[in-house]
């Protein structure tokens, strides 16, 4: 199942534009350079993509030896 959220701008002059979207838990969204020319639409599909991270630990033990000699 896909939650799609959908923006409509109406009426948005023709230009240049930029798009973002971020929601926390998410990979930050960015788009630029998005050219709109005169009487034409554009349309963006973001898909969330979440955000995964990975911690590497290392530890370094001793050897112990004990006195009942195992």
């Amino acid at each position: 199942m896909h939650d799609a959220l959908h923006y409509v701008v109406p009426l948005l002059p023709s230009g240049t534009y930029s798009v973002m979207a971020e929601k926390k838990g998410f990979k930050r969204y960015a788009r630029t350079n998005i050219i709109l020319p005169v009487g034409e639409h554009a349309r963006m599909d973001v898909a969330p993509d979440a955000t995964t991270q990975t911690v590497q630990v290392a530890a370094v033990s001793r050897v112990l030896k004990s006195d009942d000699g195992l």
